[in-house]
């Protein structure tokens, strides 16, 4: 016999993941001064400034916190002009 297969459920593509708390506070960090590793230590991840660094690169490549950072800029450019 065939094993059973089971489907995994997964998000529909184009969809952003939702973005965890420190994540957030990241991409609201980062809107502060566009500093990736300031902003990784201000949302309260890894303490050094090599690691932070690495930290807010791969979260800059993410395309949920990409969508959340862009949201906030096409709101304040809104604003602004």
């Amino acid at each position: 016999m065939e094993p059973i297969r089971t489907q995994r459920t997964r998000r529909p593509a184009g969809a952003p993941e939702k973005l965890s708390a420190r994540e957030q506070r990241f991409a609201s960090e980062y809107l502060v001064d566009l500093c990736g590793g300031a902003a990784a230590l201000r949302a309260g991840y890894n303490q050094s400034p090599a690691s932070a660094r690495g930290t807010a690169s791969r979260l800059l490549t993410k395309a949920s916190v990409q969508a959340a950072v862009a949201a906030v800029v096409v709101v304040l450019t809104f604003f602004v002009t």
